[in-house]
């Protein structure tokens, strides 16, 4: 198999780390700094992200961990979305700095498995969260926060006193124009009193000037299984929040208990343990599952990271050859995958461009806008039904499979087809990839292949030649559907009649 390193260095792993996705032809090999390697197959890789952890000892132990979170491959980032939580993904995020006042707070929705354990929120009770970025680059940033209510500021310390560092918390900010949306996981070990917190802290919302508008904020809290014991959604009720002065109550040994009673602190400050005097630090990445299983590797252990060309697959490997797949990933993605994007609605590839044709195929008169519609997806069995127009032409709904992971996703199917004037029958792959956002399907790309075909008089594409096409201004907008004619799905657009030329 041929191995293409796409990092030799730590800093090149925060590529990965910040969200990007590999095609589903892509794995994962992880060089060990005595020699081994460990392979992560493409589809069950599902991102990667750095942690940082601090075990601190006195008579007791503990251990924090924490880690720019990936929202798109969170298991609750469907749930948020359904709860009312805006969430923007995209890799060009806006740069957020400074320290912003959220008030007056309003709860949009709260839930928790445990009341009595978990449930500490007043809905009543006035409090203002008080939010830091700092220290920004690319798809990372540091986040810090506290809350005032009426006693006052309150002590931060989560990322001072549990860290040792003053900038809060490394997050992931992913987003697009001024929209963001800023997130990090913490986790508490502390088996001492048989305490485990595993939380994670979503921010999002847009630059205004120099304030933040339509912030949300939520905390989703985990156990060990990474099922939802708790979350909370909240957002600042009058939709600006302007910027402030970082300014937290000092801490002092003596105001612990004051700290764990106090309404507005969030569980894991509640816990907080006193300062320790011995302190060990680790850095590494986490290596996430589509299993739901974990690999760890410290700074240490690591040498270095790459990609390897792995197997597609099985479920479009049985209906189009690998050959044939591997050939047209150099032209556009072709994504992996049990946890695709909601997919739903009409859109239109406006302009509609040709990318490559295997064999050398000209369109003299240019090509006209598709349009595609999506329904009922099963996601059960991971299919859609698949409905195209193009040049007056309505196909056929198409049931296809359904790839992906996060926002990206494949739909594929492979249909008989009749081309009368050469008496030829023949089968044709179409493939659909793409990013699906708020804003319609970014890098929208379709592609034809023939896949087999009994053509008497070899006057149709030949087997195995393909045709890529892609929206040319990079995306795919929603658009109105109105069906006016049926034709054959055999015959209609002008990609179909041009496999049959």
């Amino acid at each position: 198999m041929k191995t293409y390193s796409i990092l030799r260095t730590l800093v090149a792993a925060l590529l990965v780390a910040a969200g990007l996705q590999t095609a589903q032809a892509q794995g994962i090999r992880v060089h060990y700094k005595d020699g081994n390697t460990v392979d992560v197959p493409a589809a069950l890789f599902d991102h990667m992200s750095p942690f940082y952890v601090k075990t601190t000892v006195t008579e007791e132990e503990y251990t924090v961990k924490v880690e720019p979170l990936n929202i798109q491959a969170a298991n609750f980032y469907k749930l948020l979305e359904q709860k009312g939580m805006p969430l923007y993904i995209g890799l060009s995020a806006p740069t957020v700095n400074g320290t912003y006042k959220i008030t007056p707070t309003q709860l949009v929705d709260y839930w928790s498995s445990d009341p009595d354990t978990y449930g500490d929120i007043d809905v009543d009770e006035e409090v203002e969260e008080v939010i830091k970025f700092a220290d920004q680059s690319g798809n990372n940033v540091w986040i810090d926060t506290y809350n005032i209510d009426e006693d006052g500021p309150d002590i931060n310390m989560g990322a001072d006193e549990m860290l040792g560092d003053s900038r809060g918390c490394k997050s992931l900010i992913l987003g697009y124009g001024n929209k963001f949306t800023a997130a990090y996981m913490i986790t508490l070990d502390y088996p001492t009193y048989d305490i485990y917190v595993h939380m994670a802290y979503i921010i999002s919302g847009e630059v205004s000037g120099s304030n933040l508008k339509d912030v949300y904020i939520a905390t989703v809290s985990l156990d060990r299984d990474n099922n939802i014991v708790e979350y909370g959604i909240g957002k600042d009720g009058d939709g600006v929040s302007t910027a402030t002065t970082w300014a937290p109550r000092v801490y002092q040994y003596e105001s612990r208990q004051a700290v764990q009673t106090s309404k507005a602190s969030r569980l894991v400050r509640r816990l907080a343990p006193k300062r320790a005097t011995t302190v060990t630090e680790t850095w590494g990445y986490t290596i996430y599952k589509t299993d739901g299983t974990e690999l760890d590797v410290t700074r240490e252990q690591l040498d270095y990271v790459e990609t390897y060309e792995g197997e597609f697959d099985e479920r479009i490997t049985q209906q189009i050859p690998q050959q044939y797949l591997e050939q047209m990933t150099a032209h556009m993605p072709i994504y992996a995958g049990n946890t695709p994007p909601t997919l739903n609605g009409s859109f239109v590839y406006h302009p509609m461009a040709l990318v490559y044709a295997s064999d050398g195929y000209v369109f003299k008169n240019g090509i006209s806008d598709l349009f595609i519609r999506l329904t009922e997806q099963n996601t059960s069995k991971n299919t859609i039904q698949y409905e195209e127009k193009q040049g007056g032409g309505v196909g056929d709904k198409t049931e296809m499979v359904v790839l992906g992971n996060g926002n990206n996703f494949t739909i594929f199917a492979v249909v008989p087809g009749f081309a009368s004037n050469y008496n030829a029958r023949y089968k044709l792959a179409t493939l659909i990839s793409g990013t699906m956002t708020e804003e319609g399907i970014k890098d929208a790309y379709e592609a034809i292949l023939m896949v087999e075909k009994d053509d008497p008089d070899n006057k149709i594409m030949k087997v195995g030649t393909y045709r890529v096409f892609k929206d040319e201004d990079g995306l795919a907008t929603p658009s109105v559907w109105s069906s006016r004619s049926m034709i054959p799905q055999e015959e209609s657009g002008e990609l179909r009649q041009a496999a049959a030329e």
